[in-house]
């Protein structure tokens, strides 16, 4: 049985009797979905999050109450404050008849892999919901309109156009995985604190067993993919060691007109132009070196 119920612009909520209540909830999302907790007192979706305790931060709040309420313990640097949300009309009522207004300081943060969840006392349950999921779920009322405006992230991932003469390497996806045996540029995502070019050296030493060197940004692009959103940095790179499929079902060295025949993941696909334009200014860039030298008399 319920023993509490939450109103937000609702004219038969009852009125306040007791101090306005500060808390932080925190908009967690992991590969385009947001984690919600079914709360105890009322058995509908909310946000992670709870009250303040006197004295405390509210980067340090929301640390706290996530980790209560799920086990997940993140530093407070990954918390992006959001806004402060304070309407006159948010309120919670509970069973012994106490009545407060909720002002919540609300929060976003991000996982990169799907964490192992732990449940408290105060939640039924816990899940990640996608937002087509979203939109059916029993959501709690003052938290509803701030998971509707909700929108993922796209995910950092940086990809390495590694150039050997007048080719660039494709590789092949394993099977069992997402987009199974298409073929892309390689690189994955941005660790946290990770710069695009780090993160470039580190994927490639761990898919490839290669050292590079990362150059300059050839493209970038944001692509929705039904499981996720990624934002999508290329950067020219060449090759210090030889790269060998540790983690590809296979590897290819294209030629720039070459790249339209393979079966290319389609966020890969939209880098193609830029590529092949890339390579176009390479081959131009001698000639019009030549043509700017001074001429010299006979």
């Amino acid at each position: 049985m319920p023993v509490a119920a939450y109103y937000l612009h609702d004219p038969a909520a009852p009125r306040p009797n007791s101090p306005t209540r500060m808390g932080t909830n925190v908009l967690l999302e992991c590969r385009g979905r947001l984690l919600l907790e079914q709360r105890w007192d009322c058995g509908a979706w909310g946000l992670p999050g709870g009250r303040l305790r006197r004295g405390e931060s509210e980067a340090r709040g929301i640390a706290r109450e996530l980790f209560e309420e799920t086990g997940l313990r993140l530093p407070e640097a990954a918390f992006t404050r959001v806004r402060v949300v304070d309407d006159a009309d948010r309120i919670a009522s509970y069973q012994d008849g106490t009545v407060w207004r909720m002002v919540i300081v609300l929060f976003r943060a991000q996982l990169l892999q799907e964490p192992e969840l732990h449940c408290s006392r105060e939640s039924c349950t816990l899940r990640f919901f996608t937002p087509e999921e979203l939109r059916t779920a029993d959501l709690v009322p003052t938290h509803r309109d701030l998971i509707e405006a909700w929108r993922p992230a796209p995910l950092e991932v940086a990809a390495a156009m590694l150039t050997r003469g007048q080719t660039v390497l494709l590789c092949r996806r394993p099977e069992g995985k997402a987009r199974a045996l298409q073929w892309e540029f390689p690189g994955g995502k941005l660790e946290p604190g990770e710069t695009a070019e780090q993160a470039l050296a580190r994927e490639c030493r761990e898919e490839l067993g290669a050292e590079v060197r990362v150059g300059p940004r050839v493209d970038e692009l944001v692509f929705d993919y039904p499981d996720l959103s990624v934002h999508l940095t290329l950067y020219q790179a060449e090759p210090l060691t030889e790269p060998r499929a540790l983690e590809h079902s296979a590897l290819d060295w294209v030629g720039p007109a070459g790249l339209e025949r393979y079966d290319l993941c389609p966020a890969d696909r939209r880098f193609v132009p830029a590529v092949q334009q890339w390579f176009s200014e390479q081959e131009k860039a001698p000639a019009q070196q030549a043509a700017q030298r001074p001429q010299t008399g006979e």
